[in-house]
């Protein structure tokens, strides 16, 4: 007889599970057994429980269609993901990490013989590899509802998988965005040492992404006729992406909707993009004749004569951090990504008073939501500040709003 039991998650729920032993499969002799969990109501769990029964019961077994491999169902859910308007780059990711972390685990099981025991060994074998394991969790359970829509199955066993915290500790891949910007100081102490050692073209490169906003892959597809003169502003149209095979495409859409549009330019980051335009072929900061070939991008490859590969600009960052280490330590700068200077740029909105809203017009985020949230988590970064100030003002020392002082010729 089916037993209906609750239990208690590890976050304090409530919630109801059931199992029974209904006898052996005449095909293969295997034991068949109902179960299921995470219901948030004993009828929810009763519910779930008859249909498996009915199922069995009519005959119709699990498979009700056709057997397939759950490789075969990743390969017939691209198809579909493929076709949905999806980026070609987050298409390639998504298929990647599928073959990576699905394909080894239980990509020959046919998919109606696959149970919660096997989702729950592939689960734990992702958690000991991944940071976002949930994520990729989700990502397989994804391809199970897919096999219920197609109705090769009727139940997701993913969705009944246990999911867990481990203290594990990864390898880190990336900076945390707590670590990845700099302070308005740092940004033109990093701008200044950049433009000392390094090629004006990259030079110009960061200075627009520390001053606009803008992604990575925005700025490398940019032509030069995006320089809206007469308006001193930069018009974003497209991005540097990947198509499905990985190699770099010119996408005409930037990331969201909302990314489209102008971005105005200070008069500083103008004048060195009519500087960049203006004198092409011109020696670098080594002594070396840089020469660029006649073409539409705005920073161009002098290898290829065409837009640089999406990977360069973390490739410069790197080899500049490797070369003058020491000295940037000393000048107390860190390591950061390209990514990093967009979210330097919300820094200095945030440090000059610029409102949510107009920041979030600014940087083209599609909520509103997300530029609260890089300004709440400044705002809780400047507490210590706050305090210090009111200390201050309680006991009647004069205090002032921080300014920006030229360094060297530039200032924002």
């Amino acid at each position: 007889m089916v037993k209906y039991e609750k239990y208690e998650t590890k976050t304090g729920k409530i919630r109801w599970e059931y199992y029974e032993y209904y006898g052996l499969d005449t095909k293969t002799g295997k034991q068949i057994r109902l179960r299921g969990k995470g219901f948030d109501s004993k009828a929810k769990a009763k519910l779930d429980f008859q249909r498996k029964l009915k199922v069995i019961q009519d005959g119709e077994k699990i498979t009700m269609h056709k057997k397939i491999k759950f490789k075969e169902l990743l390969n017939e859910y691209l198809i579909y993901f493929k076709d949905s308007g999806i980026k070609p780059g987050t298409y390639k990711k998504f298929k990647d990490e599928m073959d990576r972390y699905a394909i080894p685990v239980i990509g020959e099981m046919y998919i109606n013989e696959i149970d919660i025991n096997d989702c729950q060994n592939a689960y734990d074998a992702i958690r000991k590899r991944r940071k976002d394991h949930r994520k990729i969790k989700n990502q397989i359970k994804t391809i199970f509802d897919f096999g219920i829509t197609k109705q090769y199955i009727t139940s997701n066993p993913m969705q009944y998988v246990l999911v867990s915290k481990t203290d594990l500790r990864y390898k880190k891949r990336r900076l945390d965005s707590s670590e990845n910007f700099y302070t308005p100081e740092q940004l033109m102490t990093f701008l200044e040492a950049y433009k000392e050692v390094e090629e004006f073209q990259k030079f110009v490169y960061f200075r627009l992404l520390a001053f606009t906003g803008l992604r990575r892959g925005e700025a490398l597809a940019l032509f030069e006729s995006d320089l809206l003169r007469n308006e001193k502003a930069i018009k974003v149209t497209k991005t540097l992406t990947e198509d499905a095979n990985g190699k770099d495409l010119v996408a005409d859409t930037p990331k969201t909707e909302t990314s489209n549009g102008l971005v105005y330019l200070d008069d500083d980051t103008y004048h060195y993009i009519i500087e960049l335009i203006n004198h092409r072929n011109t020696y670098d900061n080594y002594g070396n004749l840089t020469y660029i070939h006649n073409n539409k991008y705005l920073f161009v490859s002098p290898k290829t004569g065409k837009h640089y590969h999406r990977s360069a600009p973390n490739d410069w960052l790197k080899n500049f951090f490797d070369r003058n280490e020491d000295a940037l330590k000393k000048r107390g700068l860190h390591r950061i990504t390209p990514h990093g200077f967009r979210h330097s740029q919300a820094t200095l909105l945030f440090e000059l008073g610029v409102d949510p809203k107009n920041a979030q017009y600014r940087l083209r985020h599609k909520n509103l939501k997300t530029t609260m949230d890089i300004y709440t988590h400044l705002s809780d970064n400047q507490k210590q500040g706050t305090t210090q100030q009111l200390n201050a003002f309680s006991s009647g020392v004069p205090t002032s709003v921080p300014t920006f002082s030229k360094t060297g010729k530039k200032e924002s």
